[in-house]
């Protein structure tokens, strides 16, 4: 008989398990409709790992939790809500990364297997410190930007083409932000962008589809003074951000949220480094 309640108990929980990570994961493709589905998403990962005994699925939930909680911090209103996201972020994805490496660097899988699964965990890191160094303070934050590197080069030989080759866009991103003294590269940051973008094009578009791929280029594009190809781009996004919702969809059906927010950024001139509003004059 004990056996018995114990197995309906256990059947009780798995339900429930599988209940709450399915709501999540609906919760997640609502983010778009409000910050707040986001974030429930993340706590009810959070809540679901803890009791996860399988290493891989934990894992996941972890890195789900990053990705979830970056999307939050992104869109908090201040730096010190930005940074305690973007805390939270690091946290859950290096929970993630020492379940799923064999090694203190997080360099070797467990197994072949969950590469991919490793290299998801520390592009969540990297992207949450990423965003943390930008509301903290770029020069505030430079003691952190070798830590931010290697992640991007343990991604880099786990698997670069994750998240639409992520470890380079965010490489690309910080090489453009960074002081000179410090390693940053301008015409470093094109040539990378200029390179994933090839690699992303998006159906019926010159560009990738990857929306902040496209920003970020764009962006750097301005700031290196390259005419035709940031008016050629400044073009492609231009039509992009008249696209209707199916339009959208069909660019990239995983991202529409984030697409938007970029788009959003792109017509009204916000989060750019460069004077991109002064230079797309020149496409006139």
């Amino acid at each position: 008989m004990k056996k018995q309640l114990l197995s309906l108990a256990l059947g009780a929980v798995l339900a429930f398990g599988a209940y709450a990570n399915e709501e999540a994961a609906q919760l997640w493709t609502k983010r778009g409709e409000t910050t707040a589905n986001a974030l429930t998403a993340a706590n009810m990962v959070r809540d679901l790992a803890a009791t996860e005994q399988n290493a891989v699925v934990k894992a996941d939930l972890k890195t789900r939790e990053a990705e979830y909680i970056y999307f939050v911090g992104v869109r908090e209103g201040s730096n010190e809500s930005k940074m305690k996201a973007h805390v939270r972020g690091q946290d859950a994805a290096q929970a993630a990364v020492k379940l799923l490496a064999k090694d203190n660097s997080g360099k070797q899988p467990t197994s072949a297997e969950v590469a991919v699964n490793l290299a998801r965990a520390h592009y969540f890191f990297a992207i949450n410190l990423g965003k943390w160094g930008e509301a903290n303070g770029v020069l505030a934050s430079l003691g952190r930007w070798p830590e931010l590197r290697d992640r991007l080069d343990i991604i880099d030989s786990l698997d670069a083409t994750v998240e639409d080759f992520g470890a380079t866009r965010t490489r690309a991103r910080a090489l453009h932000k960074l002081p000179g003294f410090v390693g940053g590269d301008k015409d470093k940051s094109e040539q990378l962008l200029a390179e994933i973008s090839e690699k992303t094009l998006a159906d019926g578009y010159a560009i990738s589809r990857n929306s902040t791929t496209v920003f970020f280029y764009l962006d750097i594009l301005a700031e290196n003074k390259n005419t035709s190809a940031f008016c050629a781009v400044f073009a492609e996004f231009t039509k992009l951000s008249e696209a209707s919702d199916a339009d959208l969809a069909a660019y990239n059906a995983v991202s529409v949220p984030e697409s938007m927010t970029d788009l959003d950024n792109f017509v009204n001139f916000r989060d750019f480094e460069s004077k991109v509003e002064k230079f797309a004059k020149r496409c006139n």
